[in-house]
């Protein structure tokens, strides 16, 4: 029998967009609108689901009253735990518009994605599914490398991600084919629809306010603009956006306290902390 995907979400587009990909990679798509109907066509087709795929902001349908769905807000957890409990090995993949601290704390602890709609693209979000679906499936994670001129902190951070990590190979826009096109343009169509970005921060510039006296070790102008790029484009709470720190050099104020990762002792002294990042993606 062909394997399915079960999709419960009231949001008929947005299903409809994404399961070309997965119907086209052979998978069945199994569609409800309220929690109700999704438990139901669970139950139905026990045996040859493979991965349940959950908005949780929905219609709790006719088993639930709005009291235990919380008025709705949390009908998608009705329906994980409930599958949850028929079935411990069963994936579940939260892909909803809705960020709710307690939701996402129970999907971390079982190591279920939880993924806001809006931070992934409708290639990222399928092969997000399939990798769940199929646990054997190619990772196919892209990721996009921005740097400065540290050439050999880049080489390192590919190599770690390659042969350590068993991830394709990263992009590094300019070992890209140029195509007559502008390098924003280029910048633009690599970085389209990429899985995590890291953005290595290392001392190649040297900058002084007017009037100063101290120089100040800073990232090239370039690392800068496409941190704030992918910080817009990715969201900067998506976990999809890592920093790489080296050395002691000025980092722009808007992004004082965000948390990074040291690789001045090199990329595999730091590969644990690496790895950590990128744990939904291996």
């Amino acid at each position: 029998m062909k394997k399915a995907i079960l999709w419960v979400d009231d949001d008929r587009y947005f299903v409809a967009i994404h399961a070309e990909i997965l119907e086209d990679a052979g998978y069945e798509i199994l569609h409800e609108i309220d929690a109700s109907s999704g438990i139901s066509t669970y139950e139905a087709h026990e045996g040859r689901v493979c991965c349940a795929v959950l908005d949780m902001a929905m219609d709790p349908g006719a088993r639930f009253d709005q009291f235990r769905a919380r008025g709705g807000y949390s009908s998608g957890m009705l329906v994980a735990r409930n599958i949850h409990f028929k079935n411990k090995e069963l994936p579940i993949v939260a892909l909803t518009t809705f960020l709710d601290l307690d939701n996402q704390t129970w999907f971390k602890q079982r190591k279920f994605p939880y993924i806001l709609k809006s931070e992934y693209s409708k290639n990222s979000i399928a092969e997000q599914i399939l990798r769940f679906a199929d646990p054997d499936r190619k990772n196919n994670s892209q990721i996009f490398i921005v740097h400065g001129h540290d050439d050999g902190s880049v080489l390192q951070l590919k190599n770690f991600l390659q042969n350590s990590l068993r991830l394709p190979e990263p992009i590094v826009l300019h070992e890209q084919f140029s195509g007559s096109r502008t390098v924003i343009e280029k910048f633009e169509a690599f970085s389209r629809d990429i899985s995590a970005v890291f953005v290595m921060m290392t001392p190649d510039d040297v900058a002084r306010k007017v009037g100063g006296t101290a120089d100040a070790l800073r990232a090239r102008q370039n690392v800068v603009f496409e941190l704030g790029y992918f910080y817009g484009k990715l969201g900067r709470r998506s976990g999809r956006v890592i920093l790489l720190h080296k050395g002691g050099l000025e980092i722009p104020s808007d992004i004082a306290g965000v948390v990074y990762i040291d690789i001045s002792n090199g990329i595999e002294a730091s590969g644990e902390s690496i790895r950590r990042e990128l744990r939904e993606l291996l």
